[in-house]
């Protein structure tokens, strides 16, 4: 069995996204100077990780496939019994270098899923807290919310946008919090104050409610949630963590924006931001929203002044973005992933700078170009000249690609299925080049390849009469000579 082969385009791509995402987070970094209006807008964070990702994704747009594609038979059997030569992904016969090459594909998602289980574990701890808090919380006194909402008509309305949360007293004493999502009737919000809640003015009563509950008209603690397990999910990219702390930053930021909409009492909430900043947070905060005040699983330290102190100032300068400053960002950053998503997907752009030999070990049996003598296969080819060239070589040898380029066909059905298993490339400069009766298909459509890299072994599916590799290659849909760009010897 042919050993796997390091895929270094899938570490580029992943290496490119980690490049990508730093550089993006940078960019962001300095708009905000200029902008600070930008870290009040939850959306643009949410948005970051798509704009991330999209320059990597397998994009179609690639050429169309090989025209009138050809199938080829003619096979000298003498050859058949040709010794094959399978050289390792070093090129060299063996070794502890080489053993430690191979087993890079083994090591590399090793480590990924140590770190995805630890993170894991950390995750079932946090649950495991969550579910000692559920059985030390008691439900709050509602005759106490009671005279709270109807002492304002706009407290009561945002109660009901809110999926009216069951109310739980924080047995923790730290700072409130909101937890769980309610959709379409489905779902249940769930809110938790602390026992001095009640000791409050009426006015920061009020102006603390508000806050809970517009975080959950909004959904955060789900949104929250599903940001965690992303950025758990992608572990090695400490960009997506980020930016889920940035994520929540800005909804902390939006939330405060339309407390004071709706109720313009920005000294007062300035005061409980204060006091509550010096609260410590429950760790099951971990898992929802982090209350005002407080970063979630952080008790303080300079991150939360930092937080404390944007607040702050977003308080008395409570400008916001309007609609054309934000479209005009989002297509500055469109404008900054198109070039680089250009990189990724330009299987168009130029020719590709080298060619190799699809099957070093093998022998042309069928050449371009020719007319078959034999019956049978001059029948399965139309009376037409020979479209591409034949090699032979041992069942199994493997099989390479010629160039750089994306996968288009990696099937025995979307073809012909007298080509039996087929692989179709698109590189630059408009070339393509088909692979035809394969025994094995070691790539994916969609997948970038390197010239050289294994995409199969040469085999005898679908009609044929013995092991052969069957080439085609063309360029803007016109069938070429592949001897007049391969190495052949």
């Amino acid at each position: 069995m042919e050993p796997m082969m390091f895929d270094w385009q899938s570490l580029a791509l992943v290496g490119g996204w980690l490049l990508w995402s730093l550089l993006l987070s940078g960019l962001l970094s300095v708009a905000t100077v200029y902008q600070p209006e930008l870290k009040r807008w939850p959306r643009l964070f949410a948005a970051l990780p798509v704009l991330s990702v999209v320059p990597f994704l397998p994009w179609p747009g690639v050429p169309a496939l090989l025209p009138a594609l050809g199938v080829d038979h003619q096979v000298e059997l003498m050859l058949a019994a040709m010794p094959a030569v399978v050289l390792s992904p070093t090129g060299t016969a063996g070794g502890w270098l080489d053993g430690l090459w191979l087993s890079l594909p083994w090591v590399l998602p090793a480590v990924y899923l140590i770190g995805l289980g630890a993170l894991l574990l950390r995750r079932v701890r946090q649950y495991s807290l969550w579910l000692q808090f559920c059985r030390l919380r008691r439900p709050y006194p509602v005759a106490t919310l009671t005279p709270l909402l109807h002492s304002d008509a706009t407290l009561a309305a945002l109660w009901q946008a809110a999926g009216q949360p069951v109310t739980f007293v924080q047995p923790l004493q730290g700072s409130p919090f909101v937890a769980g999502v309610k959709c379409a009737g489905v779902g249940q919000t769930q809110l938790y104050l602390p026992d001095w809640f009640s000791q409050l003015p009426l006015l920061k009563q009020q102006l603390l409610l508000r806050h809970e509950l517009f975080h959950l008209k909004a959904h955060h603690p789900l949104k929250l949630l599903l940001w965690q397990l992303f950025a758990d999910i992608t572990w090695f990219n400490p960009v997506m963590r980020y930016w889920a702390h940035q994520y929540q930053q800005a909804c902390e930021l939006w939330v405060d924006r339309q407390v004071l909409q709706q109720q313009p009492k920005a000294r007062s909430y300035g005061e409980i931001l204060l006091w509550i900043s010096q609260l410590r947070q429950p760790p099951v905060a971990g898992l929802t929203l982090a209350a005002i005040g407080a970063v979630t699983g952080s008790s303080g330290g300079s991150s939360g002044y930092r937080q404390l102190q944007s607040r702050l100032a977003a308080l008395q300068q409570p400008r916001v973005l309007s609609v054309r400053r934000r479209l005009a960002w989002l297509l500055l950053l469109l404008a900054v992933t198109l070039p680089v998503a250009a990189l990724q997907t330009g299987v168009a752009g130029s020719a590709p700078a080298q060619w190799l030999h699809p099957v070093p070990t093998s022998v042309v049996s069928s050449p371009f170009g020719v007319l078959s003598l034999d019956k049978r296969v001059a029948q399965l080819r139309g009376q037409r000249p020979h479209g591409g060239i034949d090699f032979v070589a041992p069942r199994g040898s493997p099989v390479r690609a010629i160039a750089d380029g994306r996968v288009l066909v990696a099937d025995d059905k979307t073809l012909k299925s007298s080509l039996g298993q087929t692989v179709v490339m698109a590189h630059g400069g408009g070339y393509q080049s088909l692979f035809a009766h394969l025994d094995r298909i070691d790539v994916k459509a969609g997948q970038w390849v390197s010239a050289g890299t294994i995409i199969g072994t040469l085999g005898a599916s679908g009609n044929t009469t013995g092991a052969h590799l069957h080439l085609e290659l063309v360029r803007d849909n016109q069938k070429l000579d592949p001897a007049s760009l391969l190495p052949l010897q």
